[in-house]
């Protein structure tokens, strides 16, 4: 929860949105996106390290 907790709180308050990612990821993985479409791999369940993975894209133009 802590990684889609840092997302959230970083399109709250920066012009990002979070866009699926299942386009980019083989057909076997693409069930396990969540709605909001990102990849959250546990090591007890996908026998493999623990990832998270998001997609982000700028809304707009930022100026600093």
């Amino acid at each position: 929860e802590e990684n889609i907790e840092n997302v959230r709180w970083f399109v709250e308050n920066y012009p990002y949105e979070l866009e699926s990612i299942d386009d980019y990821l083989c057909e076997e993985l693409r069930c396990d996106t969540t709605k909001e479409g990102y990849l959250q791999l546990l090591p007890g369940v996908h026998d493999c390290d623990g990832f998270f993975i998001a997609r982000l894209k700028r809304k707009t133009e930022w100026n600093k």
